[in-house]
């Protein structure tokens, strides 16, 4: 069996990250796994072990025929078994691509708002073309709800197949690290809006109100980085890309995410993997991780002071706390090895489906 991966960029966001984890799997597993990104730079490289390729496309929509006719040369020239894509515009490129020279295409939806920028219409096109798709797989629960609700995927088109941390790649020349406070926070995640560090920013002013000692991480770059740089006060250390995730989050006492809207959030499952407390808003994704004050926190979005309580209640009971982050460790065990196997047999339950009613053999 021979896979070919589709994403929009080859980048560090929680999508491009589980699609490039999920190539290796395969490729552990002895399948043949090959990445290409519509609007990454056209060159080759390799992610353990894993070839990697740009498009070299421009965003401009405009572009979008050049996009196909470029994944079109790449399917003809690779000739792979199926096309699984991971995100909207790469979505469309491959149903298209797919239909014209007969392959097999899967789509992982990422998020709970997908075309949350033009939403109407791209769930409109989403939905007259989701016919091409063969399998649609969810990240969470409340992912594969929006699958069946809004784009109405009947049940026997999808499967829910939840994210798991990815393995660690620390950079062996790592920054130090910044300076701790008493206690730590940690915020790991793109500066967008999406993410809503403005509320996390304000609930850490009531918390410093009461442990005036403390310190908040935020490690990511983004749009919004000057606006929140300029909102932030005294505690507020911006530590920009890092590539020691898990060493950040094994230096801090508690991991929170402020975010909007979510699929299944890499940056909790990662933090949950180092047996790092979370306190989270109550995005998709979520409800599958965490039990309200079992095996972490869960809060209100958009809510500072909801946010800010539920962070001092862990500081000020700092043994429950690592007790919820020993529990939240366990809920990782195993989702690895669990996703990747429901990824190969569902790809080997539609690849045999289509040789059976060609009266040919499924490929290994």
């Amino acid at each position: 069996m021979k896979a070919l991966f589709v994403l929009d960029r080859l980048q560090d966001g929680g999508a491009q990250i589980q699609a490039l984890d999920l190539a290796v799997g395969l490729r552990e597993s002895g399948i043949a796994c090959r990445v290409v990104a519509l609007y990454s730079e056209a060159k080759r490289s390799s992610h353990m072990g894993v070839e990697t390729s740009g498009l070299g496309v421009s965003t401009n929509s405009t572009s979008f025929p050049l996009a196909c006719l470029r994944l079109w040369n790449v399917c003809r020239r690779d000739r792979p078994d199926l096309v699984h894509s991971h995100a909207e515009f790469p979505n469309l490129a491959s149903r298209i691509v797919c239909c014209w020279l007969g392959l097999p295409h899967f789509v992982t939806a990422h998020c709970e708002f997908p075309w949350n920028w033009r939403r109407n219409l791209g769930m409109g096109i989403e939905r007259r073309s989701s016919f091409l798709t063969r399998r649609y797989f969810a990240v969470s629960e409340a992912v594969g709800r929006m699958l069946r609700e809004d784009l109405h995927i009947r049940p026997d088109r999808s499967r829910v197949i939840p994210n798991w941390p990815p393995q660690p790649t620390e950079s062996h020349d790592a920054d130090p690290l910044p300076p701790r406070g008493f206690p730590t926070l940690v915020n790991v995640a793109r500066l967008r809006k999406q993410k809503r560090q403005d509320i996390l920013i304000e609930a850490f002013r009531k918390v410093r109100r009461r442990f005036p000692e403390a310190v908040l991480w935020i490690a990511g770059e983004g749009p919004e980085e000057s606006i929140l740089r300029a909102f932030a006060g005294d505690g507020v250390q911006f530590l920009g890309y890092r590539r020691d995730v898990p060493r950040l989050l094994r230096a801090a006492d508690l991991f929170v995410l402020s975010s909007d809207w979510e699929g299944m959030p890499l940056a909790v499952l990662e933090a949950m993997n180092e047996g790092v407390p979370v306190v989270s808003t109550d995005v998709a994704g979520i409800a599958d991780l965490i039990q309200h004050g079992v095996s972490g926190r869960v809060v209100p979005r958009r809510n500072s002071a909801a946010l800010a309580e539920e962070i001092i209640q862990c500081l000020n009971a700092p043994d429950q706390a690592r007790a919820m982050g020993a529990k939240g460790k366990l809920v990782c065990d195993g989702l690895r090895d669990r996703g990747v196997a429901g990824y190969i047999a569902s790809y080997r339950e539609v690849l045999g489906g289509l040789a059976n009613s060609a009266g040919g053999d499924p490929k290994p």
